[in-house]
């Protein structure tokens, strides 16, 4: 997977080919009624950046960062950080 772009969008990179996607975090938070920041992690942990990355550039801690993927979590209706990379990079790309 590709890295995290700051603003509107993220580039996602997907497939052995090297294929790119963007996704907008406002997207996303629209499709699974997110937060703006829980929309962020969610596309940052896509995008392949660790939780504790993401924390440490967002200069949150890590139980902050952790609360706020409980909540994309519940509200994705997925378990785990894999589950939730897999289900935001199926997302349609932008037109």
């Amino acid at each position: 997977m590709g890295g995290c772009v700051e603003g509107a969008g993220l580039i996602v990179s997907i497939g052995g080919g090297g294929e790119e996607r963007t996704i907008e975090i406002r997207r996303v938070a629209a499709w699974f009624g997110l937060t703006p920041a829980e929309a962020r992690l969610a596309t940052a942990l896509a995008a392949g950046v660790s939780l504790q990355d993401y924390c440490a550039l967002r200069n949150v801690s890590l139980n902050a960062g952790r609360f706020l993927l409980k909540g994309v979590f519940r509200k994705t209706e997925v378990a785990t950080q894999a589950k939730l990379v897999a289900l935001v990079s199926r997302l349609p790309q932008q037109s």
